[in-house]
Order: structure tokens, then C-alpha cells, then sequence
């Protein structure tokens, strides 16, 4: 039990020597304090169940689904039984 409760204190002893004898890690000079971010603005009317707001649509329609990928190359694995890949 004496050997415990010296252990505790040995370990207390450096727990408390390493705090206050060790010099912190200085700050860089360039570091910038984080503001904190704003919250983001909804509508609590939404989160209790009102259907969004139907979008706007401005004098652009959207682009078609299929003007908006291109087709770079076709990859086949090896084998008979494979089918190739996009």
C-alpha cells in the first residue's frame, strides 16, 4: 500500500513539475485568431414541415443531362466474359 500511494505522488510530482516548468510552444507569427463561423440562416418554418419554395428559374434553362459529360475512353478488362468499362 506504501509503495502505491508514493507512486501517486511520484506522479503527481511530475504531472505538476511539467506543467509549470516546461516553456508552451510559442505561436508563429503569421497564425490568425479563427473567427468563429455564422450560423447558417433557415427557416424554422421548413423544419416543421412547410414544402420548400418552388425555384426560380432565370432566363437560362438548365443545361441537357447529356451536353454535360464527355465520353474520354473506354477501359475492357482482359477475358472473353468481361464487359468494358466508361
Amino acid at each position: 500500500m506504501s509503495l502505491l500511494i508514493w507512486a501517486a505522488l511520484a506522479a503527481s510530482g511530475v504531472y505538476w513539475g511539467l506543467r509549470l516548468f516546461v516553456q508552451p510552444t510559442p505561436v508563429p507569427g503569421a497564425a490568425v485568431v479563427a473567427a468563429a463561423a455564422a450560423p447558417a440562416a433557415g427557416s424554422l418554418s421548413r423544419l416543421l414541415g412547410e414544402p420548400p419554395a418552388a425555384p426560380v428559374l432565370g432566363d437560362n434553362p438548365p443545361p441537357m443531362t447529356d451536353s454535360r459529360f464527355k465520353l474520354i475512353g473506354v477501359v475492357a478488362p482482359r477475358g472473353a466474359a468481361a464487359s468494358g468499362l466508361a
